[in-house]
């Protein structure tokens, strides 16, 4: 069995996906498999994955033939079929260092506690580069992480800068990021967080495309970010026992965060 497994969900990112295969295919850590599918694109991308399916790295290739109306039905899928203890969803419009598994794996493998591991990430356009360290310390407690972040924001803003550990994927969280278009992977970290520690990796092995394609462009001028994002604070508040303080601690937060948007305009 592969000690990881690599999930490339993928919907209409033909002119990325080569990058993103060759980023995957050429880590220099090597024990993985990869899963490969594809949401119904309407470009070439399909054309591209199935030129792959005999690939040795290769496990599966699904193609779906109706498009599923959220990249998490995507995930639960991936996750289903995945035989790896570790799991990375490499989204098919990132890219990552070739020593991104050679950094992570050997954290998740040392620590018992760490349930995730992720890195810095550079946040790329085609004019302009920064990159995005949400905190210094190289471990966080899951508690401290869900009551300092995860109530009215995601630590972890991007999947493909994270490593996480299968076996704490519950059955009820994997079906209820399915339910999201925005904010799975907020619910998903969450329920791991919940279970575990997170460990940071203070390098930029991680770089995420800003496109007019991408699924996060004008967040937070869309009203459903702010409802899906409500809904997961609540279950973070749960998580941490369903205490008052908390729920007044969200409740303050996303009252500030909503009243400060393009919404309240």
């Amino acid at each position: 069995m592969p000690l990881v497994s690599v999930i490339i969900p993928n919907y209409n990112h033909a002119s990325f996906l080569q990058e993103r295969l060759d980023a995957v295919f050429n880590q220099t850590f090597q024990d993985f498999e990869v899963i490969l599918l594809d949401d119904a694109s309407t470009d070439e991308s399909s054309v591209l994955l199935k030129s792959y399916e005999n690939h040795p790295k290769v496990s599966k290739l699904v193609v779906n033939t109706q498009n599923s109306g959220t990249p998490f039905v995507q995930w639960k899928r991936g996750i289903e079929m995945a035989n790896g203890a570790y799991i990375w969803i490499a989204e098919s419009d990132d890219i990552n260092d070739k020593e991104f598994l050679s950094e992570l794996v050997p954290i998740l493998e040392s620590d018992n506690q760490a349930g995730i591991a992720f890195s810095a990430i550079e946040k790329r356009s085609k004019s302009t580069s920064e990159v995005y360290r949400p905190m210094q310390s190289p471990t966080i407690e899951g508690e401290m992480a869900l009551r300092d972040h995860m109530i009215t924001g995601n630590l972890i803003i991007n999947a493909s800068g994270a490593l996480f550990k299968k076996d704490l994927v519950k059955v009820d969280a994997i079906q209820a990021i399915t339910q999201y278009r925005m904010c799975g992977d907020w619910h998903l970290w969450s329920s791991i967080l919940s279970q575990s520690n997170a460990n940071f990796v203070n390098k930029p092995l991680t770089t995420y495309r800003i496109h007019e394609g991408a699924s996060t462009n004008q967040l937070f001028d869309n009203p459903n970010y702010y409802k899906e994002g409500v809904s997961v604070s609540r279950v973070v508040v749960k998580f941490l026992g369903d205490q008052g303080k908390d729920k007044y601690r969200a409740v303050t937060k996303w009252r500030t965060k909503i009243n400060s948007s393009p919404l309240s305009d």
